[in-house]
């Protein structure tokens, strides 16, 4: 399954491939990787929502959608005319029809994340937004108006036909491209159960692939502590309403902050998770202390191996401060029921899908940290990305970068399940260049840091001269 964004606000292609275990952006500032990383981490959460009810066996609630848009069509299936019907048309309307509500979710959350619906198209290109959520059976196309998202079209991937039985298809039809089913009935119970059948399967693909998905912003402590401090704020003006003269006006959050924040805040403490190793690494190598939560604050809090008492985020250093959300979500929010074999170590087979796999987006995840804290954290990431945690990141870390490309190198992790790619800027926007930085078996190209790297090199030897030059006229 793969999501696309066309000519979404400063961004003219960017493409997303929900099977990959590891998604890692590289690009310049202000050039739409967190613009990009939050459309589709807000698509797929309006698909997690929408996806599980989609079809209902027993009451066959699609229909009810459908006759009441377009009325009931009858097959008109003849066993006079020797000939199949193409319904193909009839489902792409079904199907549009269904995912109205889906679209509605999508439409809320953008509005509650990005600028007004309207601004959303690429000014630069001079076109309507365009997002393809592409199925394997079939592809939905969304686009915008002055006020709002539209369905613009739903496109099947083979033609339908309909038949009262096999010997009246027309020997010239190309069978491997078509979906057939023969009914004797003029009625809808065929159809039906054909459009059954393609819903079921774009439900099952994108459910068996993504059970949750995390959104963890930039800023992580900064934003907790000020949105943790913030709710007391709330709780105790409300109180004091009667006596307030003027009306209090809240910032709005996006939802993907509104969600790292509710999260971190409603967390369920449980003790049975199954990254005990990568929390272990976390806390004893890296934080050397452990990350609790406190269920009569819902504050997260630090002890340190060094120190008897609890610290809040605001106390910590900036590491311990910017790691312990990761730790917290993978502790108390991550969904803990995952696969230890998984199609991202090279050597490994894949033996199926899970249906509890976890898509985390990282917002530069190397903020605040040391260089060797960030390789470890790159080998962490992978680690949880082989066990059905599929990591999203951004990144300006050039030693993340080169971790990574060594694990390429070193066959411990496969390059077919990483996508690594870069974001150009473009005369129409941006653009995710796929091959710049191809995650392959002998590593990764540097398309990103390189330029710089030559750049300081170069000027360093270009100082070594002009210095050389006046001890020379000195002497």
């Amino acid at each position: 399954m793969k999501i696309t964004l066309k000519n979404f606000g400063p961004i003219a292609h960017f493409e997303f491939d929900v099977d990959k275990d590891m998604h890692v952006i590289f690009g310049k500032n202000n050039i739409g990787k967190s613009y990009a990383i939050t459309a589709v981490y807000l698509i797929l959460k309006n698909l997690l929502e929408y996806l599980p009810s989609i079809y209902d066996a027993q009451n066959h609630k699609y229909n009810a959608t459908y006759t009441k848009a377009h009325g009931e069509i009858p097959l008109l299936v003849s066993e006079n005319d020797g000939k199949e019907i193409n319904v193909t048309h009839r489902i792409e309307e079904v199907i549009l029809a269904y995912f109205y509500t889906m679209l509605k979710g999508i439409e809320n959350s953008f509005k509650n994340s990005f600028p007004p619906i309207a601004s959303l198209s690429n000014t630069k290109a001079k076109e309507l937004l365009k997002i393809e959520i592409n199925f394997s059976s079939f592809n939905i196309v969304i686009r915008n108006n002055e006020s709002q998202l539209f369905l613009e079209s739903v496109s099947l991937s083979q033609k339908v036909l309909a038949a009262n039985s096999p010997e009246f298809l027309s020997k010239e039809v190309n069978q491997e491209n078509a979906f057939f089913f023969f009914t004797k009935e003029n009625s809808l119970h065929d159809l039906q159960s054909t459009i059954d059948h393609f819903l079921h399967n774009s439900r099952k693909e994108f459910l068996t692939k993504i059970s949750n998905v995390h959104f963890l912003p930039t800023s992580r402590s900064g934003l907790y502590q000020a949105l943790g401090s913030l709710s007391s704020i709330i709780v105790e003006l409300s109180k004091s309403r009667n006596f307030l003269r003027n009306k209090l006006e809240i910032p709005n959050l996006s939802e993907p902050v509104s969600d790292y924040f509710l999260s971190l805040g409603n967390i369920n403490v449980s003790e049975n998770h199954s990254f005990n190793e990568a929390i272990s690494v976390l806390e004893n190598e890296i934080l050397k202390g452990t990350v609790l939560f406190n269920n009569e604050t819902k504050r997260i809090m630090f002890k340190s191996n060094e120190m008897a008492e609890e610290l809040e985020m605001g106390f910590s250093s900036s590491m311990v401060s910017e790691i312990a959300p990761i730790v917290a979500y993978l502790k108390y929010i991550v969904n803990n029921n995952i696969i230890v074999y998984s199609p991202f170590f090279a050597g490994i087979d894949y033996f199926g899908t899970s249906p509890n796999c976890s898509l985390l987006f990282i917002e530069e995840p190397e903020a605040h940290l040391h260089p060797e804290v960030q390789v470890k954290l790159m080998e962490l990431f992978a680690l949880l990305a082989g066990n059905r945690v599929k990591i999203v990141m951004t990144s300006h870390s050039n030693y993340m970068f080169n971790k990574l490309s060594n694990l390429l190198l070193e066959g411990k992790v496969n390059a077919e399940r990483v996508a690594s790619y870069l974001m150009r800027a473009t005369d129409v926007g941006s653009a995710t260049d796929m091959l710049a930085m191809k995650a392959e078996a002998d590593g990764m190209n540097d398309d990103n840091f390189a330029d710089t790297s030559e750049m300081l090199y170069e000027e360093r030897l270009k100082i070594y001269d002009q210095l050389n030059n006046e001890a020379g006229n000195a002497a």
